[in-house]
This record gives C-alpha cells, structure tokens and sequence, in this order.
C-alpha cells in the first residue's frame, strides 16, 4: 500500500504540525513514523464502522475442511483474506462471523463485504523440471553428432549473431516502493478519505500535543462525515424496481 502524502499532509496541518518533506520520508523520521503508525490502523478501523458503498465487493465462500463446527449452523466457511466486515448473504440467509469464518445453512453462499485490500500471504512457488540423466540428442550412444561446417558456409554461431536483433531496454517507470506491505491501494469515495484524514488528524493531536480541545473538535468533525457517509451509503444500496417509468411517460399514459 502506498500512503497517500496528500491526505497525511493536510491530517497534519489540521493536527498543527509541519508537512512532511522527502528528508523525513528518507531518514524515517518521527514525524513519518507517527504517519505509519495510525494510517493503516485508522483505515480498518473505518472500514468496520461504516459500509461504504466505494468498499464493497462480493465473493463466493469456499467451505471450511477439516475444522470442527460447534455453532448451531450447518456449514462452516473461510472468509476472504481481505473481508473487514460482512455485510450480507446474496440468499438473504443468516449467518453469524467468528474469527475468520462464517456460519450459516446456505450451501452455495455469495457474501457481501467490506474489503479492506489485504493480500494473501501465501505464494506459490513453481515447480522445478524433474531431473533427467538422458542424452540431449537423439543419437545412439555409438553414434557422434557430425558437427563440422562446410568450407565456404557460416557456422551457426555466426548465423545466431546475424540475425539476432538488439534488445530493448526497459524503459517503463519503476513502481513506486510500498509504504505499507501486504495491503493493496484501494480508491474509495472521498468521503472515507475526508474521515480517515480527519480521524488521523485527531490522533496526531493526542499523541504530539495532548490538546484536548482540538482533539474534541476534529472527533466531532470526523463524525460529523461518517453519518453523512452512512446515509448515502444506505441510500445508494438500496434496490431500484426494474422497468420505472420516467415522468414523461407517466404524463402521457395519463392523458
């Protein structure tokens, strides 16, 4: 996960502090540190408090092997590495969260949820050829491959060498180096930014100064923009009939 300078900047100045410059980015300052030490904290913590319509994302559970199911549903499911909040079933069964699984009774369940970016940490490692004593060639074991080049004709080497083409370099820019490993760089709506900026404002104060006022006052700014959030996102979730006249039609259908 990159973290975004932008957003700690402004988190900074509302905290009264000084903007971080690319000394204090390389010399891993204390100003940096403090940056690190809530911004990851402060996006998952958000991600669990609100649904936020940019966040959700669904995906179909796998059923849990080998694991002792003690709830009083029948299936046991993982849920997905970057789950931070169920939100719902696509069968509308209910279903309880313990740890890192799911309960429910639905046998093919499609779950609704908050992700919060995190990657899997388990990578595949590829194969190696098996190992083979065998000739490189198809000639028996008496016989010895003729390799001498006519008088007059190029040898393969200088044949390799004519036509082999100059390669190219790679000029693509190189990615930037992640701030904060195992995590994707999600986008989301800039109302979770403005409250995730705001939150780590209010920290900063607490941590550097201790100013109770201003601490009060960015909380209650940042609360302020989670229950706008909430609203919208309940009112973009909600279903829309399929088929809805527009008004024009309605206008004409009743003369």
């Amino acid at each position: 996960m990159i973290i975004n300078r932008e957003l700690v900047n402004r988190a900074l100045l509302k905290a009264g502090q000084t903007v971080l410059t690319e000394a204090d980015i390389e010399n891993n300052s204390e100003a940096w540190k403090t940056v690190k030490e809530f911004y990851l904290s402060t996006m998952l913590e958000t991600l669990t408090r609100t649904p936020w319509t940019s966040a959700k994302t669904r995906a179909r559970l796998e059923l849990t092997e080998g694991a002792d199911n003690l709830s009083v549903y029948a299936n046991m499911y993982t849920l997905p590495v970057d789950c931070a909040r169920a939100l719902k079933l696509n069968s509308g069964e209910p279903f309880i969260v313990e740890d890192k699984y799911l309960y429910t009774n639905d046998e093919n369940p499609i779950l609704l949820y908050i992700t919060n970016g995190k990657i899997d940490g388990t990578v595949e490692v590829p194969a190696e050829p098996p190992a083979t004593n065998e000739p490189s060639n198809n000639n028996g074991p008496d016989e010895i491959e003729d390799t001498t080049v006519p008088e007059g004709e190029p040898s393969e080497e200088e044949n390799n060498e004519q036509t082999e083409e100059p390669s190219e370099e790679n000029t693509d820019p190189e990615e930037p180096e992640e701030d904060i490993p195992g995590y994707r760089t999600l986008e989301y709506d800039p109302n979770f930014w403005e409250y995730v900026e705001t939150r780590i404002a209010s920290k900063m104060v607490l941590k550097i100064t201790g100013d109770m006022q201003l601490y009060s006052l960015l909380f209650s700014e940042a609360s302020v923009i989670e229950q706008t959030a909430a609203k919208a996102s309940k009112a973009a979730g909600k279903s829309k009939p399929a088929g809805q006249n527009y008004w024009t039609d309605e206008i004409v259908g009743s003369m």
